[in-house]
């Protein structure tokens, strides 16, 4: 399953689960791992949750490094920051790492 599909699965309601390729997690989630990721509902988000999201218009799964009001900052797990996604754009959080 890819990304987008993954998307719209957690848009439905599903907790999927997805096997992750790069190396941009490592030390966190490494390649060829299997994650499953739940719909966010109403969770509280905070920082070093691991979730896919939307961020200028390119879909990841990585960290919430930073917290504003309705946005978080995702980055990767080695420092890069991609950029701030709105709540509304973020999909689903990894529950299970294995």
């Amino acid at each position: 399953m890819n990304l987008q599909n993954a998307q719209q699965r957690l848009i439905a309601g599903e907790t999927i689960k997805i096997k992750t390729s790069g190396n941009s997690m490592s030390g966190k989630i490494d390649n060829g791992s299997f994650v499953t990721i739940e719909p966010i509902e109403d969770r509280v988000l905070k920082k070093k949750d691991v979730v896919l999201s939307k961020v200028n218009g390119r879909l990841y799964l990585h960290l919430i490094t930073g917290v504003r009001e309705n946005s978080y900052q995702i980055s990767n797990n080695h420092g890069y920051v991609n950029g701030w996604a709105l709540k509304k754009n973020v999909f689903g959080i990894v529950t299970k790492i294995n």
